[in-house]
């Protein structure tokens, strides 16, 4: 009956240690918080800043998502994306990262999804760049591209590229005054 004992104990120990994996980076779902640039002025046609309402929710839109755990912060190359997306990055010590929203969108959601595969990540794009974006990811087409005047959406999409589950949120307008 001793002989037993130290076999047991050697399986028991074996058992004990068995690796639990690790998910690769394929598999780690990453929290992606789309928004469109906030309220946009006339000053330039071209490329305009925002308007006092939109740096008032580019500063709610920080406020809100300062304790949400971002770990990256993506926009377009205007003024009106960097301003909306610079102050949750100046709360958070980031540096805002510029994509080209001319570029193929789902070619851009998988570097991001493969450099930040696991975290959460702002990207704040246009009216047409974001719906085309949360169709991406979430593999459907239920989003059209936002009205002009339509600044009140906020689309977290959680999941892997192509079957991402998407929560729409709106940003009242009044508590961005």
């Amino acid at each position: 009956m001793m002989r037993w004992t130290p076999l047991f104990g050697l399986l028991t120990l074996l058992i004990g240690c068995q690796s639990h994996t690790i998910p690769s980076a394929k598999e780690q779902s990453t929290q992606y918080f789309l928004v469109r640039h906030a309220e946009k002025g006339q000053d330039d046609p071209k490329d305009p800043t925002l308007t006092a309402t939109g740096e008032a929710r580019a500063q709610l839109l920080a406020r809100e998502l300062s304790q949400a755990g971002i770990r990256a912060i993506y926009s377009t190359d205007y003024q009106r994306t960097r301003l909306t997306a610079q102050p949750l990055a100046d709360r958070l010590g980031l540096e805002v990262q510029i994509y080209d929203a001319k570029r193929d969108l789902g070619e851009f959601l998988h570097e991001v999804q493969s450099t930040h595969a696991g975290d959460k990540v702002l990207i704040v794009g246009h009216s047409n760049t974001i719906p085309n974006m949360a169709n991406i990811l979430s593999g459907k087409e239920s989003y059209q591209q936002f009205d002009d005047a339509d600044y009140n959406h906020l689309l977290i999409v959680t999941g892997m590229l192509g079957q991402g589950v998407v929560t729409d949120l709106s940003i009242s307008p009044c508590l961005a005054e």
